[in-house]
């Protein structure tokens, strides 16, 4: 999944933070040239499913539910981006590296 955020990236939209767990995905991202942030949400989740039930995982892979949010601030965008990345910590405490997370 990291891999096909990354696609977009300074294409469609800059990454700020991302981080892929086992049971969801948080993408903080700054949408650029006026795209729109559902379209490029529905991308990923398309891609994405395409990719794992071509690997024998079976449908559906993603909920139908998403959580947008649109940041003010800075300082949001910091706190949001704190949180992206302590999920693994919250997670699987004690973890040292976490490989996918941008």
């Amino acid at each position: 999944m990291l891999d096909v955020i990354s696609r977009d990236h300074q294409q469609r939209m800059a990454i700020l933070a991302a981080v892929v767990m086992d049971d969801h995905v948080h993408v903080l991202c700054r949408i650029l040239n006026g795209y729109d942030g559902r379209k490029l949400l529905h991308s990923w989740k398309s891609v994405s499913s395409h990719e794992l039930c071509c690997n024998a995982r079976t449908a559906p892979v993603w909920q139908t539910e998403y959580h947008l949010r649109w940041m003010n601030s800075r300082q949001e965008i910091e706190i949001c981006a704190a949180y992206v990345h302590a999920n693994p910590v919250r997670r699987w405490p004690g973890i040292v590296a976490y490989p996918w997370m941008i």
